[in-house]
């Protein structure tokens, strides 16, 4: 007996107020007065069970493409490489049809019964969580990655530089292929100091050359019989091992300048040099700070 409801009936179904607590609560449901008959009761029952096993079915048909669509996306999900944590679920089962009232339930519930293997939402989403704090993980290591790039470049271009020496001249404190750390700003706001390891801009060549400081700005320095004096005074220079220094050079060193010499004396071109002389600060462009290569040979100038 396939009845269906019109839309009133369904309306002033909807509108009518149950009482859950009330044992009697179809009452409610079925007009109170002396006017209804037995078999209107019938009929209204019949509806109403009708109706519930309708909505049942209709649930057992969302349930079964909600299971495909699930079984859809695992499989997606199987085939990217993203297996989703498995779960068993059972104990799913529909109370059996009122006979009478489907014709074929069995055709109108199709594929309803016990869900297997079935992952829940939250497990099915578990990869892709796991995925994007994967993400999370290697983007922070970029980040951090790019900042401490950005942060040796700067340091790089602005306050330190490696060089390396190229050649004897400044034997035996440094030697052919040392490799130094310099500050490009140690004399930005101090002036270089008697025996600092100074790079300067090579007078007559491209490239920089590795000196030590000897004189300063305004003094008088002279070179006789192997020895360096300073406004008369004898200089004492315990690093070149006695080695003698030649050259005959009586000069003041001019306002800015400085004399520069390297501690092989012999083979050293330096301010000696006709060619060089004194060296203007400005052409001063940082000071040696250690040597870090050899890693045997490290020390601080």
């Amino acid at each position: 007996m396939g009845l269906l409801l019109n839309n009133t009936e369904r309306n002033d179904r909807r509108n009518t107020q149950f009482d859950d607590t009330d044992d009697n609560y179809l009452s409610d449901a079925i007009p109170n007065n002396e006017n209804v008959q037995p078999a209107d009761t019938i009929q209204r029952l019949l509806q109403l069970t009708v109706e519930a096993e309708y909505l049942a079915a209709t649930a057992a048909e969302t349930a079964t493409k909600a299971k495909m669509l699930t079984q859809e996306l695992i499989a997606t999900m199987q085939d990217n490489n993203i297996s989703p944590p498995r779960k068993q679920i059972t104990g799913l089962s529909m109370p059996p049809p009122i006979p009478g009232f489907l014709a074929e339930p069995e055709e109108a519930i199709t594929g309803y019964g016990s869900f297997d293997n079935i992952a829940t939402a939250e497990e099915i989403t578990m990869p892709a969580k796991a995925l994007e704090e994967k993400a999370t993980g290697w983007w922070h290591y970029v980040r951090v990655m790019a900042i401490t790039i950005a942060v040796v470049v700067c340091l790089r271009v602005f306050i330190f530089d490696v060089v390396q020496v190229n050649g004897g001249s400044m034997i035996p404190t440094l030697h052919n292929t040392d490799s130094l750390i310099s500050s490009k700003i140690a004399y930005r706001l101090n002036d270089p100091q008697r025996f600092d390891i100074v790079l300067l801009d090579a007078p007559d060549q491209s490239g920089y050359f590795i000196k030590r400081v000897i004189g300063l700005p305004n003094e008088r320095i002279e070179i006789r019989s192997g020895m360096v004096f300073i406004n008369g005074e004898l200089l004492s220079e315990e690093y070149l091992n006695n080695i003698y220094t030649d050259g005959d050079t009586d000069t003041v060193i001019p306002e800015g300048c400085y004399f520069v010499m390297g501690d092989n004396r012999p083979i050293s071109r330096d301010s000696r040099s006709d060619s060089i002389r004194n060296i203007a600060k400005e052409h001063i462009k940082g000071k040696a700070i250690f040597r870090f290569y050899p890693f045997s040979s490290f020390k601080i100038l």
